[in-house]
């Protein structure tokens, strides 16, 4: 599995240089991608600056339902470096596995040899982050493997509360990670228990009962550095249980 993600944060004195994306969308697609989805997701509306992002998938993974995609945010703010993200996401954006390459890089004269020189490095980790996605598929759980491992994952969310919860809670838990909710997620090998405990520890889907039994509401997971960490804790987690 891949443990250390591969991130570059290129620093540059060099003059700003504005990135226009529909430059670099071509760019990418002349290296082997298709765009297949573009947003604007912020605007300044002091500067009128938008905040782009553009998903892309490898143009033999069209079709493929677990394809790793690369995420591009580009903005003309003078402040935002365009980043490049490659990783499996769900239809929100939301990223469900440990991305393996992060790459911010200035606006400045020297960008697009820099974006370039990324799509190199993600062309080395694609195969690596799909051939992971292939063995968690091959493996599959029995109802206590399946148990174990949201058992596990629970206690990643709450590392200095889950003695002081109440003792229902983990099971509880472990029983709703067994629930179908999205069609995708449906199936007991390694790589569907994977997201559909992803999904109910990241948004918090899952009922808590007090130490005196009161009904408590669990919390989301919304912080950028947060979901990162509990990413890669359960990605290493789910290399534990992988044949």
């Amino acid at each position: 599995m891949i443990i250390n993600t591969a991130s570059s944060v290129i620093a540059s004195t060099t003059r700003y240089v504005p990135l226009d994306t529909q430059a670099i969308a071509s760019r990418i697609e002349n290296a082997g991608f298709t765009l297949t989805h573009s947003s604007v997701i912020a605007r300044d509306k002091y500067l009128n600056v938008r905040r782009h992002l553009l998903r892309f998938r490898k143009n033999d993974a069209l079709t493929v339902e677990y394809a790793p995609e690369l995420l591009v945010y580009n903005s003309n703010d003078k402040d935002s470096a365009l980043q490049m993200k490659l990783g499996i996401y769900r239809d929100s954006s939301l990223d469900i596995s440990r991305h393996c390459v992060d790459i911010r890089i200035p606006h400045n004269s020297r960008a697009l040899q820099r974006i370039d020189n990324g799509l190199l490095m993600i062309s080395l980790f694609y195969p690596l982050l799909c051939g992971e996605v292939s063995r968690m598929q091959a493996t599959k759980l029995t109802l206590e493997q399946r148990q174990e491992f949201a058992g596990k994952a629970f206690d990643l969310k709450f590392p200095t509360k889950t003695m002081s919860l109440n003792p229902r809670n983990r099971s509880s838990f472990c029983a709703t990670c067994d629930e179908i909710v999205f069609t995708e997620d449906e199936g007991n090998d390694l790589w569907h228990v994977y997201r559909r405990t992803h999904e109910r520890i990241l948004n918090g889907k899952f009922k808590m009962l007090g130490k005196a039994g009161n009904s408590l509401r669990a919390s989301a997971i919304t912080r950028r550095k947060d979901i990162t960490q509990i990413n890669t804790k359960l990605w290493i987690l789910a290399a534990s249980f992988l044949l």
